[in-house]
């Protein structure tokens, strides 16, 4: 197989040979070494068996011959002794004294041995010498070198031969294979996934399926996965590609080492009319931002990717025509091993939304002055206005107290002098000056509340709605059944809130005039996930298709003759809700009463 890295083949058969002979040469060395070894034992096994020869055989006739002094005899048995294999030397010690020796003693590569010389006397063994008998190794160690040669040779070529055979087997059965499949890989082309990787040995389709077999057959799903895993990416990338390139907004990367685009959207031609080749130049970025904004863009780059975070930032380019537009860059930084390596982002044409931003600034700009003005002019016309509302309190009441008071004057003094149609015009006269009166009245309020400042603090609604009910009571003899839900609170000013309470609950006191059983309620509910305080009645109602007029001034559903009143309290009613930020609205049917909702920021 060759390396990747390096292009050389290592072949995995000369590793293996190379081991081979490696263990080949242990085996024969250990196996030779064995051997020697063993002959060595068997050496020195024959020299003990010489030893146990001369124990057995000849100690009994030496000790016969030391008992009896025969020291001729006794040498005479020792030179019998001596021509012994590996025999070397023999002393006969008497007490510790040498009686005898023969041969000639070595001092290395020897084995000696002691024996006890005993005779029988009366009866006892007893002791009368030592035999002293010095083997040499010499002959052994000869014959061990000598073997040695012949021994390594022949155990070397059968472990080589068996090596060999091994090795041969080894290369035809798997090694070569694993070349060719080396080989098939290597040269592979993913552009070629259809051709198959074949071996050269026979199959035998009815023997199960080898471990080289499944490697085949493994190399060939590998290689269908492949393609599909292929043809799946190149088709997630078109799309990819597709839909990238499909948006109005241009693509790009730009690596970090040389600040320099590696890939650009074919966006940027249509929208900067460059071609897509002059993007990859050096500085092509930084050379078609607006001068005005050159500086600070690629500045403001550079610092914020030095910082390490996504960014985004708006300035101008100039496009191939030498129109200037709008760009807004969405970045984003990408890191490998910790490293910051590259930037990835979206170049949006916001030209469009930019001028559509400047123009709507000059709007709000046009919309502030022109508020301005008319806070100024609605300055000047609540000073006319509190203007009119003196000359009104002052000026318009006088005279209608004049005729009120004139009128009643005419009543007492000529009642009697004017017939009935005189003193029906005086009481129109009268009733007439006294509505004026109420009208100027609720004007006055409806323009106080209009200006006044609110002073909010906890008021008890439940309590001003006693307190309401209690004066209306106080004027009347009729029986009505009041229900008041008990100790509803609310922040909001107290003053502009009790005219909210006596218009509502006084208008459901007046449209119960003529209903029998009549019955008023205040509580607190919930409509459309909002709470909202009522105040609901049972009296004459009304139909809704008037319900955008109730809130309006001088707007009535019912006539003078029918029920008193101005059409003003509702609309005040209005103004105070909405002046706390609230809301107000109600539902009713004629003959069946009305419920009005209302809340207060």
């Amino acid at each position: 197989m060759k390396s990747s890295l390096t292009g050389k083949r290592h072949s995995i058969a000369r590793r293996l040979l190379v081991a081979v002979i490696l263990m080949s040469t242990a085996i024969t060395i250990l196996t030779s070494a064995y051997q020697l070894y063993a002959n060595y034992n068997r050496y020195i096994a024959q020299i003990d068996v010489r030893f146990t020869e001369i124990e057995k055989i000849h100690i009994k006739s030496l000790s016969k011959r030391l008992w009896t002094a025969d020291i001729d005899a006794l040498k005479t048995n020792l030179e019998e002794i001596s021509v012994l294999p590996d025999i070397q030397y023999m002393d006969v010690y008497e007490n510790d004294t040498l009686i005898t020796s023969i041969g000639r003693r070595q001092e290395k590569n020897t084995i000696t041995k002691t024996f006890p010389m005993t005779y029988q006397y009366k009866g006892k063994q007893k002791r009368i010498g030592t035999l002293v008998v010095q083997a040499t190794l010499d002959n052994a160690y000869h014959q061990v070198g000598a073997q040695i040669i012949d021994i390594l040779v022949s155990n070397a070529i059968k472990t080589f031969i068996l090596a060999g055979f091994i090795l041969y087997i080894f290369n035809h059965l798997i090694t070569r294979h694993l070349e060719t499949m080396a080989d098939f890989a290597e040269n592979l082309d993913i552009t070629q996934l259809d051709k198959q990787l074949v071996l050269d040995r026979k199959v035998n389709p009815t023997k199960e399926a080898d471990e080289l077999e499944i490697l085949v057959t493994a190399f060939t799903a590998m290689q269908k996965n492949l393609a599909i895993s292929i043809e799946s990416l190149q088709q997630k990338e078109a799309h990819y590609r597709q839909l990238v390139e499909s948006t109005t907004a241009i693509p790009w990367e730009v690596d970090l080492s040389s600040w320099l685009f590696t890939y650009v959207g074919p966006q940027a031609e249509a929208v900067l009319g460059y071609p897509i080749n002059n993007w990859y130049e050096k500085d092509f970025w930084g050379n078609h931002i607006h001068p005005d904004d050159a500086e600070s863009a690629v500045n403001f780059c550079i610092e914020a990717t030095k910082i390490g975070i996504d960014y985004n930032f708006e300035y101008r380019m100039i496009t191939a025509q030498g129109k200037s537009i709008w760009i807004k860059d969405d970045v984003k930084i990408i890191y490998k091993d910790s490293k910051a390596v590259s930037l990835q982002g979206y170049m949006f044409d916001i030209t469009e939304q930019k001028l559509n931003q400047l123009e709507l600034e000059k709007y709000r700009e046009d919309l502030e002055r022109l508020i301005a003005e008319r806070t100024t002019e609605l300055l000047a016309a609540n000073k006319e206005l509190e203007a009119f509302s003196y000359s009104v309190s002052h000026d318009l009441r006088a005279p209608l107290r004049g005729i009120d008071g004139f009128s009643q004057i005419l009543l007492e003094d000529y009642h009697g002098v004017l017939d009935e149609t005189g003193l029906d015009h005086l009481y129109r006269i009268r009733r007439s000056a006294q509505s004026m009166g109420q009208i100027i009245n609720d004007l006055l309020l409806l323009s106080r509340v209009t200006r006044q400042e609110l002073q909010l603090k906890v008021i008890n609604l439940s309590s001003l709605t006693h307190k309401s009910v209690s004066r209306l009571q106080e004027n009347s003899e009729r029986n009505v059944n009041i229900s008041i839900e008990d100790n509803l609170k609310i922040q909001a000013d107290e003053n502009l809130v009790s005219i909210i309470i006596e218009n509502l609950v006084g208008n459901a006191w007046k449209y119960t005039g003529k209903t029998p059983n009549a019955n008023i309620e205040f509580g607190q509910t919930i409509k459309n996930n909002k709470t909202y305080f009522y105040i609901k009645d049972n009296g004459v109602g009304f139909n809704m298709e008037f319900i955008d007029k109730i809130f309006q001034p001088f707007q009535r559903l019912h006539s003078a003759n029918e029920f008193d009143g101005t059409g003003i309290g509702l609309a005040t009613v209005a103004r105070v809700i909405h002046k706390h930020g609230g809301e107000i609205f109600a539902e009713s049917e004629p003959d069946k009463g009305a419920t009005f909702y209302f809340s207060l920021g």
